[in-house]
C-alpha cells in the first residue's frame, strides 16, 4: 500500500486532537426508518468542547417519505408549530451548502465526512505500509501499530435509539456501509444524566432545532457534563 507521509501524519493528528464527531438529524418521524429532512455532523473534542469541521445535507422535499421513509402526522404538527426561524432554517437557500441532495446522496456525503475525521486505519491483515516522504523523497517501509489500528472516530447521537439508528437504517435501505464502527458509537444522554443540571444552565446559541446549531449545543454540555464529572485526558 502507498501513500503520501505528509497526508497520513495531517489526518492522523487531527484525529488525534478530535476524534468525535457530533451527528443531529431533523426528522418528520420518531420511527427507526423516519424520513430524513437534514443531516449535520461536527467534529470535536469532547474534553474540551472545540470544534473543527462541520457537515450539513438537506434532503430534497421530492424525497420525503420515499426509499421506504416513515412520515408521522404528529412529527409534521409539531414542526408547523416551531419557531418560524427554525423552519426557514430548513428551507431557505442557505450560501455555504448545496440547497438541496438526494438522500443517498446525504449520506454518501456523510461517509465522506467521516471518513476524514477518521484515523487513517488499514485492514488487519496490514502490517506495513510503504510511504513517500515528500520533504526528502524518500520512500519508506512504515509498520502499523496494533493499537493505533483499533482507535476510531467516536459518533454520538442524543438519544440511543434516535439520530444514530435512523442513519444506519437508511445505510441499509441502500446497501451501504455504515461509515462507523459499531462499538464506536455513543450516547450524549447516557453521560448527560450524570450531571443533568450541566445541561439545563448551559445557554442555546444559534437557532433551535436547526441541526447544526443543535450539534453545536450538544457539543457544549456533553462537554462541560465531562468536565463537571472529573474525567481528563
Amino acid at each position: 500500500m502507498f501513500l503520501d507521509t505528509n497526508a497520513v501524519h495531517k489526518q492522523k493528528m487531527n484525529f488525534y486532537k478530535y476524534g468525535n464527531v457530533m451527528i443531529d438529524l431533523e426528522t418528520l418521524s420518531t420511527k427507526t426508518n423516519a424520513s430524513i429532512i437534514e443531516i449535520a455532523a461536527v467534529e470535536f473534542n469532547k474534553y474540551s468542547g472545540e470544534t473543527s469541521e462541520v457537515f450539513r445535507a438537506r434532503i430534497n422535499p421530492s424525497e420525503w417519505g420515499k426509499n421506504g421513509r416513515d412520515v408521522d402526522g404528529y412529527t409534521v404538527k409539531w414542526w408547523m408549530e416551531r419557531d418560524k426561524e427554525a423552519i426557514s432554517s430548513l428551507l431557505e437557500e442557505p450560501v455555504w451548502c448545496k440547497p438541496y441532495v438526494t438522500l443517498k446522496e446525504a449520506l454518501e456525503n456523510l461517509t465522506a465526512f467521516i471518513n476524514k475525521c477518521d484515523n487513517t486505519w488499514f485492514d488487519k491483515e496490514t502490517k506495513e505500509i510503504e510511504v513517500f516522504n515528500g520533504w526528502s523523497g524518500r520512500t519508506d517501509i512504515l509498520t502499523i501499530p496494533e493499537d493505533d489500528k483499533k482507535r476510531r472516530v467516536t459518533v454520538w447521537g442524543n438519544g440511543a435509539t434516535m439520530d444514530i439508528t435512523i442513519l444506519q437504517s437508511a445505510y441499509e435501505y441502500f446497501g451501504m456501509k455504515t461509515p462507523w464502527q459499531y462499538w464506536a458509537v455513543n450516547d450524549v444522554r447516557t453521560i448527560v444524566d450524570l450531571k443533568p443540571e450541566v445541561k439545563s444552565n448551559t445557554k442555546f446559541e444559534g437557532i433551535k432545532h436547526s441541526a447544526i446549531d443543535d450539534c453545536k449545543h450538544q457539543i457544549k454540555y456533553l462537554s462541560e457534563t465531562i468536565k463537571g464529572l472529573g474525567i481528563h485526558v
